[in-house]
C-alpha cells in the first residue's frame, strides 16, 4: 500500500532525528534475505546503539540533500536498508561487513554493501572501501600485530646473541 504524503512527512522527519544522532551510516541491499536473518541483523544492530531502518531510495536521498551531503540513489538497485550508527565509520562498516560475510557464503546477492557516509568527513565511501574497512581486524588485533612487529627484531638479536654465547661457552 502506497504512502501518503503525510505518512512520508513523518518518515522523513523520524529518519532525520536518527540522521542527527548519527556518526556514520552504512547502506546495504537486503533483497532476498529471508525475514528471519534480517531481524537477527536488526538485533545485531540493537546491540550496537544504532538503527537499522528500511527506507525508499527517494526519500534517503531527500534525507541526505537535506542535511547537506550529495547522494544519488540512482546509481543504486533493490531494497535500501540503512544502519544510523552513533559509532564511527569503522565500527559501523565492520558490523554491517560481519554480518554480510556471513549470509553471503552460500549466496553472494544476499546482503551486499552498497555504501556509507562517515560524517565526521562529510563524505560519501563507496561499497568496495565500505567491505575494506570492515575487514580490517580490531583496534585490539592491530595493536597485538604492531607489537609482535617491533619485538621481532628483539627477539631475533636475542636469539642470535645466546647461540654465541653457546658456541663461544
Amino acid at each position: 500500500m502506497a504512502k501518503t504524503k503525510q505518512q512520508k512527512i513523518e518518515t522523513l522527519e523520524e529518519l532525520t532525528e536518527f540522521l542527527a544522532k548519527s556518526q556514520a551510516l552504512a547502506i546495504a541491499d537486503f533483497t532476498g534475505l529471508p525475514t528471519k536473518d534480517l531481524n537477527a541483523f536488526r538485533q545485531d544492530v540493537r546491540d550496537e546503539k544504532a538503527v537499522f531502518q528500511v527506507v525508499k531510495k527517494r526519500l534517503l536521498r531527500i534525507l541526505l540533500n537535506k542535511a547537506g551531503y550529495e547522494f544519488d540513489s540512482k546509481n543504486f538497485q533493490g531494497q535500501f536498508g540503512v544502519v544510523f550508527s552513533p559509532n564511527d565509520l569503522l565500527a559501523t562498516a565492520a558490523l554491517v561487513y560481519k554480518f554480510a560475510k556471513s549470509k553471503n557464503k552460500k549466496d553472494k546477492n544476499l546482503f551486499r554493501i552498497l555504501g556509507g557516509f562517515d560524517f565526521s568527513e562529510k563524505r560519501f565511501i563507496d561499497g568496495v572501501e565500505m567491505v575494506r574497512l570492515g575487514s580490517l581486524p580490531g583496534r585490539e588485533v592491530m595493536l597485538g600485530q604492531l607489537v609482535g612487529l617491533l619485538a621481532s627484531p628483539l627477539r631475533t638479536l636475542l636469539y642470535v646473541l645466546d647461540q654465541r654465547k653457546q658456541k663461544v661457552g
